[in-house]
């Protein structure tokens, strides 16, 4: 049946429940005029339906198997994907800007999905890999386009690739989130320094609470004749001081003291 065909201006289309509401649906809607959804899909019919499609939220639960679809207007994608189902795997979105992946099966997803689409992406947040996968493996698939980088679940073992990331000349934002493991504060301190006339914002957030060597990372007791500014927290500041915006810590504490202020000091 019809529904809202007196609705010229409907653009946002939201279908959520505690059950979820799937589509395709027994009743037709203004797909055309749709520029926003947001919902759970047995298919992809919804990038065929709906070509103006600007901005996607969804969580992908295939009832059947999919082939690939182009959908050449669609700016934004953020997935839901709960079962563990990859729709990267099933779309070509030229025009993407905006990225937000729940679930990967692998990096090679990612990278095949990027390849084949091409797309001017300004921001990137997925799940990274808690094993190590070698970023410089998959890296090199990113667009120079990218602006905002967010991985999060990564062990913090080669996190950071200075190849890759170098690699992004407009980069300006980079969030590791939900960090397992220790850290090479030597090396970040390192790549901040070579980056921080571009980059604007680091944020590095630990899933637990990290063992941080206050003699190496605050710079000792005021007896031990060693200078803050030579120190991680010393250098950090420095940065800071210098106009980049920097976090490290926990999602409720901070590790960065700024202007002497005590490791380990809550967040608020």
């Amino acid at each position: 049946m019809s529904i809202f065909t007196n609705a010229p201006r409907l653009r946002d289309l939201c279908l959520l429940s505690p059950t979820e509401i799937y589509l395709p649906l027994d009743f037709s809607l203004p797909w055309l005029q749709l520029t926003k959804f947001e919902g759970a899909l047995h298919d992809l019919s919804l990038f065929t339906l709906a070509p103006n499609l600007r901005e996607a939220i969804c969580l992908f639960d295939p009832d059947d198997d999919s082939t690939v679809i182009t959908h050449p207007n669609l700016r934004s994608l953020t997935t839901q994907e709960e079962s563990g189902t990859d729709i990267l795997e099933y779309l070509t979105l030229p025009a993407l800007q905006h990225l937000a992946v729940s679930y990967l099966p692998s990096h090679d997803s990612l990278a095949d999905f990027l390849l084949r689409s091409s797309p001017p992406l300004i921001s990137l947040s997925f799940v990274g890999d808690s094993y190590g996968t070698p970023f410089n493996s998959w890296g090199q698939c990113l667009p120079s386009t990218l602006e905002r980088l967010e991985i999060r679940d990564a062990s913090a073992d080669g996190l950071v690739d200075s190849s890759i990331l170098n690699a992004l000349p407009n980069l300006r934002t980079l969030i590791f989130n939900g960090v397992a493991g220790g850290l090479d504060f030597y090396f970040l301190v390192e790549y901040l320094y070579s980056r921080f006339k571009q980059l604007h914002t680091f944020k590095l957030v630990w899933e637990n609470d990290p063992f941080l060597d206050a003699e190496t990372y605050g710079g000792g007791p005021p007896w031990s004749g060693v200078r803050r500014n030579d120190t991680i927290s010393g250098h950090l500041t420095r940065l800071a001081q210098s106009g980049m915006n920097i976090y490290l810590g926990t999602h409720e504490k901070s590790y960065f003291p700024i202007g002497g202020a005590a490791i380990g000091r809550d967040f608020v």
